[in-house]
């Protein structure tokens, strides 16, 4: 089902919100924890099924992050979501 079909989502009582919050997790997930990630998530790349799990399409475009940029991503979301400001500008 495709996420921007929200009457769909609706008849399955699948939680938008909750959908919504797993896309940023996973994607979040993917850029702080893995450093490997879906360039192109775009609803035509994103779905989920009938239960509510993500599935992801055309892996064609992924990257990679190096460790210092990972890292230094991480600090600045910590930062951003925890109320910073606990990064620097040299930092950044």
């Amino acid at each position: 089902v495709k996420l921007t079909d929200v009457q769909k989502l609706d008849a399955l009582g699948l939680d938008r919100p909750r959908l919504a919050k797993n896309v940023a997790d996973t994607f979040l997930q993917q850029l702080l924890r893995d450093g490997y990630f879906h360039c192109d998530p775009h609803p035509g790349n994103l779905c989920v099924d009938k239960q509510g799990r993500l599935v992801y399409y055309d892996f064609g475009m992924m990257d990679e992050l190096s460790p210092a940029v990972r890292n230094g991503f991480r600090d600045f979301c910590f930062a951003l979501f925890g109320g910073g400001p606990y990064v620097s500008d040299a930092q950044l």
